[in-house]
This record gives structure tokens, C-alpha cells and sequence, in this order.
């Protein structure tokens, strides 16, 4: 061994251990090298301290022991017993540390069997001693078995022997130590100093002495002690045990020793040490007994936590002996060993991720395993959310939980199937500042301590100190082998130079310049240039280079083997920076490559549609592709010359400002987006990609005009809007219409029946007349939601204008010129008359209001057709034939934000009270569903333009028949079922058919309906059902209906249509329709209409 035993062991620390340990066993003991030098001792009995050492007589005696022992130990032997001639005993077993015999482990200065008062009596007068002193110091030496003087014996030197070799592998490896030391510090801890009790009792059990500590112990004064028995200060049955023992004694005369439980008045037990021998009368008669015991309960914790020591000591010896044992096993290992050693049922293991934010579970006990019944067992846990088991982590220290079932507010609760706990404890295990390990173990049979808590710290501590140097090693070995693996397979030369003499050199180097490794090491470099002034020059330029500033790189030429010569970049660097003496890396680039690779970029760069640059981290552009100018307008000259802020939109400039401050800290872009100002003053959306090389402080970029994708994105959504709008809009007027039709029903009611005399005949015309508004509003909505019913026909639009001319020219007075100008030969559309002229009457109002004072107003119609590239911008357009109306003013125009707004629903330019905002979004939903498109375009006090286009089609008109005006309305005395879930509308329905002759059978919902037919059959003539009904629609409860009685007819209303009897807002074929809301004379009307065509 290289070490002497002061060079591995913390002596300090070992004397701390080495007094709890004597103080626990309560004997002298110590560790001293073999030229007798005490290294550590303790509690050196005072008979030798204070008498024997301190008399020359016996001091020689002393003496003589230290020499027989010293003298006679050697490695072979287990121990040395030797009894010295002032009678006690000394014993000593060798230290062995590697095979080497280094120190002896040494105990004496006790008996190995109760001691001959009279011999030391009798030493006391030969040697002087004050008698009563010398017998009470002899009183203090302990008796010792020597059966257990062995494993006392055992323990130490295992203690020595163990630190050093613990000492050892500190030095060895800094990891190791660490838990070494840990295990020190958590010895030191181990016992405590335990006091005497001394005592005399008379043949009736009674006290007659008691010295302080005994007072101490039963918590009585002396004098209430003297004179009572042990049932005066025990439980009976420990009162009846002392009583027995004594009665032994004094019966057999011997000398009685046990370990036994005494108990405190406050009830705490205490295991303590009992000597007790008969005292003896004048005439050496027994009068009584006399006693000594002391606490040794610390002892006995301390002998069963020596053994877990040792236990633990043996785990970490083995533990520091798996080098290259797997992560996995090294493990299991320990989370074995700290179940054993904690005493414990389960256990765990979790590694904690570097920000502390997850518990990773790594390894769970096998007991663990098998009783838990969990199928899908998470791995990774949250700290944030998970329970108690996360509090060590939170708290940064072990948490101890003796009572798991308790409530308890850092439990989260754990799922069905987990074990079931009943005491847990965990330890955060720290690498620095940093947790990086949390261990648990659970279910121990008592309550976990501090003792548990250092177990467990210290064993996973000197297990995460094996994993680290593992860890280490594996990234050391990665590295090699990564080094190696690109030193081989490096696409360029790579070589160590030193003094300009060539070292290794890697593959890639050979088949450039033609020769191999054996040829090359060892020569001067000159060898690979072409010329001597070559290889001087780059010795001139590049070296001083290297040395001031680490590293170099020139063009240079070398020769190949062959005589041909290569154009390369050589670099260097020094392998110690500043010093050339310890060599230089150096690599080689064959340009030859890199040329072509440079013609083809610039290629790249020049034909590339994409705008590429490169700019410096100062601003400025330092180059540009033709793309930029193409794109912008600008010359190369103009861009370079201003920093590219000045090209930004004002509103991008935050933005894009704090992404320049991103490249320059090395963050690549991606997908950044702001707009660019071109040379007329417009801006073009351009999406950039962007990457930084600090170092050179330069920005590659790529930029690539996005404004036409930016400009259909925003259609797009704008459509989107206007579909979900309109969604609302119509659900809005279905429940508006059911209200509608009982408002104008019950107000024509009451006027027909009212006298027109009546006073409230008035009121009643209003409430019909504010009706019909909110009719005419409801009737907008779906227009604008694409929900009404159309009457689609061949149209002329000339004829119509023509037949319009005069109304319109009402419409908008005499102080506005008004011009038609249709085109000849004018195609065809299809579409619902009405509809569409409320939509040129709308469009000619608003012409008109927008020119107070006088202006123009031409309408003009056009064959066009609509290419894929005007569909390809309005992506509501299908290509094609259309029919184009524009309808243009001359009046103040629209700012472009109005013209984005005015087909939304409610948006209104007019003063509050003179528009519904409805006009424009009733207009664009009626051309929509039309199958047609519009357009609007306007310029401030230039005027407005809208255009509408219709599929051109290839049909004859319908003439139209001439309106007939109103029929009377017929009563009837068919049977008619209702089907409605608006009750108000029922209501209603029952009213106006039962006053006119009908028998009415009504239904809220289908299950209802479908009870009354059974009921009524062939009987019922007509179902009237609102379309949309709870559950199944009208249509469904019609089918149903109809496929048991064909020739009940069936009449639908809705005040909201959907996809059960119309297609894109046409009625299906042979489908009877009301559209609400409806007064009962339409109602009637329509009822006659479809019976009387039976």
C-alpha cells in the first residue's frame, strides 16, 4: 500500500466515531500503528488513568501488557488476549488494509469476569491508593463476555479497515469520497452516553440507598425513595420480576447479571444493564441486596443500527465494485438494499429533469410491482400536481409521512389498483444546487426516523456517485469515439504538425496528395508544396497568425504525389493556444470543388425568383439578387445604400425589429411576415427566412412575395364571416317569423272582426302595419342568409329595366341625370324576378342618397365572360358566360374601410332612424343564392360602381300571366291536422280554420301528429306542418304519414328554410310552401288552392 493509515482516514471524525462507540459499549478501546502510536482511543477507564498509570509499580505492569501485545500481533492472527498483572484484561486484533498488516485495533482495562474485590484491596494498600477511590474506579471498568469480544473486536478493525478502504477509493475517485464522508458523518451520530444507577435494599425489598442517577431515572427525591419497595415505583409485574431476582440473589449468594426493562413513571421503557450481589453483614451473613444498572437502550438501538451500518458499508463496497455493471442493475441493487436496510415493504426510484418541473419513475421494488394492479403505470409525474411524493422536491428536503391514511394537505390521492400505503418517507438526492434523484420507500412494520432518512440519503447519494462517473466515462468514450469516427470519415484532410514536422495524418489527406500515413509522418512539410518559397511564405503569413490569435487559414498550393499541383485552403490551430511548442491541427480543403460549388450558387442566386440576400448585423443589405428589383422596383444601388428599415412598413417596424435583435443573438427565423415599400409607394407582403452567422456578422435571407396569397387569405376569411353572419342572421329571422305570423295573424283577425268604428280598430292597424315592417326585415334577413324560397325564371334584364324605367325614374328625382345603356343581343339568366328587382330598387336608393345635390346614375348591362384568372382573386366565382348589370353614381364615394364593411348585416353609413344596415346584405345574399357574384368599387368623390354578374344561360323567357288581384276567400269542411311546436302559432292556425269551416285536429310534435292520424285516418284531407319541429323534421313526419294515406295532401311553412324540400333556395318540385310570415288570408288561399285541385 502507498498510503499510511494517517493518509486515508480523517482521524478527527474516526476519534468522534470511535467515543460513541466506547461510550456504547462501555469499554476502552483504540487503533494504534505498529510503531505503538496511538491514533485514535477513547474512554480510558479512570482505575489506570488515575492510579495504575500515575504508580510506578503499576505503571511497569502497564507497560509490560502494551509491549506482549504489540509484540505478539501479527496479521495471521484474529486477536490477542492478554490479562496484565494489575489484574484486567487487554485484547488487540491486526488491522489489514490490502493484504498489508498496518495498525493494530486495541480494547482493554476490563474483566472478563466479575473482578476479586480483595486483590485490589490489597493493590490498593501495597500501591497507596486511597482504597474507597481506587474500589469506585474499579466500580466504573466494565465486565465484558468474552464471547463478544470477537465481534467488538471484529467491528473495529471491519470500522478501520472499511474507512481506509473507503479513504482509498475517495482518493481514487471524488464521487466515492463524497459518500464516504457521509457515511462519517452519519456514524458520529450512532450513540450516546448512557448514566449509572446504584442501590441498596434490606431483606424486605426495602430501598435503603439510592444514589442520583437512580433518583433521576424513577423522577423521586432520596428520602422519598428510602424505605419503599420497587411496587412503589413500577407496574407489578416489573415490581414482581426485581423482587424474584432479588430474592435469587439472596438465596444463592451469586452475583445475578441481565439485560431487563425498567420503566419511567412517565412510562417510557428504558433496556438497562443489571449487576446485583448480596451485601453482607459484620458476620458476612446476607443482609440485602446491592445493585448497579444502567441505560443501555441507546446501546441496544446502536447494536442493531451497527449492524445496518455494517449492512450498508457492504452494500456501498459493493456498489463501488459494479463499474461496469448497467444502469438498470446498479438500480435494483440499491433500491433492494434500501428497502432492506430502511426496514421497508416497497421503494422507488425517479430521476428529476434538470429544471425540476417532472419526477421520471426509473425503477420500482419488486414487492412493489407484484401488488400493484395498475395496467398502464405512468412513467413521468409532474411536480407541479403530484402529491406527497412531490414535496421532497418542493420542500428540497426528506419528508417523512408515519400515518399515510391521515388527512394530510399535500396528498393528491392515488388511483384504484395502487399499492396500498401505510407509511411512506422520500429523500431528494442533490448533485450541487440541483435534485436529481428522488428515493422512496414505504410500509415499514414502525415509524420512520432520521436513522431511515440517512440510510437512505446515503446510499442513493453513493449510488448517483457511480452513476455520474459512469455517465461520465460513457460521454468520455462517446467523444473518442465521435472523434475518431470524424477524424476517419472527415471529407477533408485533417493532420497534427509540430516544428513543421509531420505527425498522423487521416485518409482523406492520403488521396488528396497521393501519399500514405507511413510516408508522411515524420517528414518535413516541405514535402507537400509545390516550391520552396511556397512553403515559406505560408510559414511567414500563417504562423505568426496562429500565434497570436490561436488559429489561421491561407490559400494555399500543394503537390501531389504525382507531380500535380492543388489549389487548397490550409487552416491551423494550436493545440495549446499561445504556445506553438505543443503542435498545431491542421486541416486542408481542396478548392477544386468549392469553385464549381461557388459558380453554381452564384447561379442560383441569380435566377432565383425568391428574393435572396445577404445583410450585416449593422442593418444594411451587403447583397442583393435581381429578384429584389424585379420585385420592388428599386435598383441594387438604392437598397444597398439605406438601411432595410427604411423599406418597412411603419406598422411592421416593432416587429421586425425585435427580429433583427433575435438574429443577432443567433436565432434562426422562420416564417417571419411584414410588408415591404416598393418604388410607387405600395407595399408587398414578403415571408422571410432568415438564418445568423454572428461570427462573420452577416444574415443569410430569403424573402418571398406573399401579397397576392395575403389578398386571397383575407377574401377568404372575409367570406367566412359572412357565411357564419349569415347563419346567425337566418336563425335570427326563423324565430322572428313564428312571432310574426301570430302578430299579423290576430291583428287581421281582430280587424275583420272589429266595427271600423271601434277605438281600438286604430291601434290594430298599427300593430298590422309595424308587422309588416318587421316582415320586410325578417324577409332581409334570409335574403342576406340565403334562406328564402326563390321563383326562379328566364329573364331579359334590358326588358327588365325597361319595364323599371319609370318607377325608377320616380325613385330618384329630377336633379339626377339618369342614362340606360343596354347591351345589344343582351344573354340570358335565371333568376326570381321579384328578388331581383328589389335588388336594382336597392342599389338605385342608395345611388340616389349618395348624390343629394345632383349627379349621374347609369345602369348598363354586358355579356362578359369571368377567366380563371379574375375566379382565381374572388374565390366565390366559378369561370364562365355572364350576364354583367353595373349600376354607377357619381356622389361622394366610399373610404376602402366602409367598402370592406358594406355587405355585412347592420352596417349602415346613414344617421340612426334612416337605414336597417340590411339594404346591402339582403342585395349581396339574394345574388349569392341567385348563383351570381358582386362587386363594388369606389373612390372618394369620384363616386361608386356595383356589378353584378349572372350565369348567362342559354333559354327563352317565360312570358309572365297578368295578375289576376285577390280571390275571395272560400270557407271549407274538410278535416286539416296542424302541426306545430310555436303554441302561439297553433293557436292561431285553429282559430282561423275552425271560424272558416274546417275541422282542425292540431299536434305540438310528431309522436302527437302520428297518434292523431292513427286516430282520424282517411279522414283527414290536409297536414299542414311547420317544417322544422323537435326530434324529425316536418318532412320526415309528412313521409311517414303519407306512406299509409297517399291522399292526405300536405302543405309546409317555415319561417327559415333548410335542405328538406328546397335545393340551393328553389322549391322542389310538387311541394306545397308557405314562407312566414303569412296572414290568414294567404293561408285560406293557399288551402283552397291545393284541395281544390284534387
Amino acid at each position: 500500500m502507498n498510503y499510511n493509515l494517517l493518509d486515508i482516514i480523517d482521524i478527527a471524525k474516526n476519534q468522534k466515531l470511535m467515543n460513541n462507540f466506547c461510550d456504547t459499549v462501555g469499554i476502552a478501546a483504540a487503533v494504534i500503528d505498529l510503531k505503538g502510536k496511538v491514533l485514535i482511543g477513547s474512554r480510558w477507564q479512570r482505575i489506570c488513568t488515575d492510579f495504575h498509570r500515575v504508580n510506578e509499580k503499576t505503571l511497569a505492569r502497564c507497560i509490560e501488557s502494551d509491549t506482549k501485545l504489540a509484540n505478539t500481533m501479527v496479521r495471521e492472527q484474529t486477536y490477542s488476549l492478554y490479562e496484565c498483572s494489575n489484574g484486567l484484561t487487554d485484547a488487540a486484533s491486526p488491522i489489514v488494509i490490502e493484504g498489508e498488516h498496518v495498525a493494530n485495533a486495541f480494547v482493554g482495562q476490563f474483566f472478563l469476569r466479575p473482578p476479586d474485590i480483595s486483590f485490589f484491596r490489597r493493590q490498593a494498600r501495597e500501591c497507596g491508593f486511597d482504597e474507597d477511590e481506587y474500589l469506585l474506579a474499579l466500580s466504573e471498568a466494565p465486565i465484558v463476555s468474552e464471547q463478544k469480544l470477537p465481534a467488538i473486536l471484529n467491528f473495529l478493525t471491519t470500522l478501520a479497515e472499511t474507512t481506509a478502504a473507503v479513504g482509498l477509493e475517495r482518493i481514487r475517485q471524488l464521487e466515492t469520497e463524497k459518500a464516504l464522508r457521509h457515511s462519517e458523518a452519519y456514524y458520529h451520530s450512532l450513540v450516546e452516553t448512557l448514566p449509572q444507577c446504584v442501590f441498596r435494599k434490606d431483606l424486605q425489598g426495602c430501598f435503603t440507598f439510592a444514589n442520583r442517577q437512580f433518583c433521576s431515572i424513577v423522577e423521586k427525591s432520596f428520602d422519598e425513595i428510602i424505605g419503599k419497595t420497587d411496587f412503589d415505583f413500577y407496574p407489578p409485574e416489573l415490581a414482581s420480576k426485581y423482587q424474584k431476582d432479588d430474592q435469587s440473589v439472596v438465596a444463592t449468594g451469586a452475583i445475578f447479571e441481565t439485560v431487563e426493562v425498567n420503566q419511567k413513571p412517565t412510562g417510557e421503557k428504558l433496556y438497562v444493564q443489571v449487576v446485583k450481589t448480596p451485601v453482607r453483614g459484620a458476620k458476612g451473613q446476607i443482609i440485602g441486596v446491592q445493585g448497579i444498572f444502567w441505560d443501555i437502550t441507546e446501546k441496544i438501538y446502536a447494536e442493531n443500527l451497527i449492524r445496518l451500518n455494517e449492512s450498508r458499508l457492504e452494500a456501498l463496497l459493493q456498489l463501488s465494485a459494479m463499474t461496469d455493471a448497467s444502469v438498470n442493475d446498479i438500480t435494483r441493487f440499491v433500491l433492494e438494499e434500501a428497502i432492506r436496510l430502511t426496514q421497508s415493504r416497497i421503494g422507488y426510484l425517479a430521476f428529476v429533469n434538470e429544471d425540476e418541473t417532472e419526477l421520471t419513475m426509473y425503477a420500482w421494488s419488486k414487492t412493489a410491482m407484484e401488488e400493484c394492479k395498475i395496467l398502464e403505470k405512468p412513467l413521468v409525474y409532474p411536480i407541479e400536481t403530484t402529491g406527497l411524493w412531490g414535496e421532497a422536491v418542493r420542500q428540497r428536503k426528506p419528508v417523512i409521512t408515519n400515518d399515510y391514511a391521515a388527512p394530510n394537505p399535500w396528498k393528491k390521492g392515488y388511483p384504484d389498483g395502487h399499492v396500498h400505503v401505510i407509511r411512506h418517507m422520500n429523500a431528494p438526492i442533490f448533485d450541487g444546487d440541483r435534485i436529481v434523484v428522488v428515493a422512496g420507500v414505504g410500509n415499514k412494520a414502525a415509524d420512520y426516523d432520521e436513522s431511515d432518512v440517512r440510510q437512505l440519503t446515503l446510499l442513493i447519494s453513493g449510488m448517483w456517485g457511480i452513476l455520474k462517473r459512469k455517465q461520465n466515462e460513457d460521454e468520455l468514450k462517446k467523444r473518442e469515439q465521435t472523434l475518431q469516427t470524424t477524424f476517419r470519415a472527415a471529407p477533408i484532410g485533417i493532420g497534427f504538425v509540430n516544428n513543421r514536422i509531420l505527425g498522423w495524418t487521416n485518409e482523406t489527406l492520403h488521396k488528396l496528395i497521393g501519399y500514405s500515413g507511413e510516408e508522411l509522418e515524420g517528414q518535413n512539410a516541405r514535402i507537400l508544396y509545390p516550391s520552396q518559397e511556397e512553403y515559406e511564405r505560408v510559414g511567414r503569413v500563417k504562423h505568426p497568425l496562429v500565434l497570436r490569435e490561436g488559429k489561421g487559414s491561407i490559400e494555399t498550393q500543394l503537390q501531389h504525389k504525382d507531380g500535380q499541383v492543388i489549389n487548397v485552403l490550409l487552416s491551423s490551430s494550436a493545440i495549446v493556444p499561445g504556445d506553438l511548442s505543443a503542435g498545431l491541427i491542421f486541416t486542408v480543403l481542396d478548392l477544386t470543388d468549392l469553385r464549381k460549388v461557388e459558380k453554381a450558387r452564384e447561379r442560383l442566386f441569380t435566377l432565383s425568383i425568391d428574393m435572396l440576400c445577404i445583410a450585416g448585423l449593422d442593418g444594411y443589405f451587403k447583397e442583393l439578387n435581381p429578384a429584389w428589383t424585379q420585385t420592388l422596383g428599386w435598383s441594387n444601388e438604392e437598397l444597398l445604400s439605406k438601411p432595410w428599415l427604411e423599406f418597412v412598413h411603419p406598422e411592421d417596424f416593432a416587429r421586425t425589429i425585435e427580429v433583427g435583435e433575435n438574429l443577432k443573438k443567433g436565432q434562426t427565423v422562420i416564417s417571419f411576415e411584414n410588408r415591404y415599400r416598393d418604388k410607387k409607394g405600395n407595399y408587398r407582403w414578403l415571408s422571410w427566412n432568415s438564418f445568423p452567422i454572428p461570427d462573420e456578422g452577416i444574415i443569410f435571407g430569403v424573402a418571398r412575395d406573399i401579397t397576392e396569397h395575403k389578398q386571397l387569405e383575407e377574401k377568404l376569411l372575409q367570406s367566412q364571416k359572412m357565411e357564419s353572419i349569415g347563419k346567425l342572421a337566418g336563425g335570427i329571422a326563423h324565430d322572428f317569423n313564428n312571432l310574426l305570423t301570430a302578430i299579423l295573424g290576430y291583428s287581421e283577425l281582430s280587424l275583420n272582426q272589429l266595427p271600423t268604428t271601434h277605438p281600438l280598430q286604430n291601434s290594430f292597424v298599427e300593430i298590422k302595419k309595424a308587422g309588416e315592417r318587421a316582415m320586410k326585415l325578417t324577409r332581409q334577413l334570409l335574403a342576406f342568409s340565403r334562406k328564402q324560397i326563390l321563383q326562379p325564371s328566364v329573364l331579359d334584364l334590358n326588358r327588365l329595366i325597361l319595364d323599371l324605367d319609370q318607377m325608377l325614374r320616380r325613385i330618384i328625382g329630377e336633379d339626377i341625370e339618369f342614362i340606360i345603356i343596354p347591351y345589344p343581343a343582351l344573354g340570358k339568366v335565371k333568376a326570381d324576378l321579384g328578388q331581383l328587382e328589389q335588388v336594382i330598387i336597392n342599389l338605385i336608393v342608395n345611388a340616389r342618397d349618395a348624390m343629394p345635390t345632383g349627379g349621374k346614375l347609369i345602369i348598363e348591362t354586358k355579356n362578359l365572360e369571368l377567366d380563371e384568372s379574375y375566379a382565381k382573386d374572388h374565390i366565390d366565382v366559378i369561370p364562365g358566360p355572364y350576364v354583367m348589370l353595373a349600376i354607377s353614381d357619381t356622389g361622394c364615394g366610399m373610404p376602402a374601410e366602409t367598402l370592406q364593411q358594406i355587405f355585412e348585416p347592420f352596417f349602415t353609413t346613414k344617421e340612426v332612424g334612416k337605414g336597417t344596415g340590411l339594404g346591402l346584405s339582403m342585395v349581396h345574399g339574394i345574388i349569392k343564392q341567385s348563383g351570381g357574384h358582386i362587386a363594388a368599387y369606389s373612390e372618394m368623390g369620384q363616386g361608386t360602381t356595383f356589378k353584378i354578374y349572372l350565369p348567362r344561360i342559354d333559354e327563352i323567357p317565360v312570358t309572365e300571366k297578368p295578375d289576376q288581384g285577390p280571390a275571395i276567400v272560400k270557407k271549407g269542411s274538410e278535416t286539416i291536422l296542424v302541426v306545430e311546436d310555436e303554441e302561439i302559432v297553433r293557436r292561431l292556425l285553429h282559430n282561423v280554420l275552425q271560424k272558416h269551416g274546417y275541422t282542425v285536429l292540431t299536434a305540438g310534435y310528431s309522436a302527437e301528429a302520428f297518434q292523431l292520424v292513427e286516430q282520424y285516418g282517411d279522414q283527414i284531407h290536409l297536414l299542414i306542418t311547420d317544417i322544422i319541429l323537435p326530434r324529425i323534421s316536418g318532412r320526415e313526419v309528412a313521409e311517414q304519414i303519407q306512406k299509409s294515406y297517399p291522399r292526405i295532401r300536405v302543405l309546409y311553412m317555415s319561417g327559415y328554410t333548410d335542405n328538406a324540400i328546397v335545393h340551393h333556395g328553389i322549391l322542389n318540385e310538387g311541394i306545397a310552401f308557405l314562407q312566414k310570415p303569412f296572414t290568414p288570408d294567404i293561408l285560406l288561399h293557399k288551402i283552397r288552392e291545393i284541395l281544390d285541385s284534387r
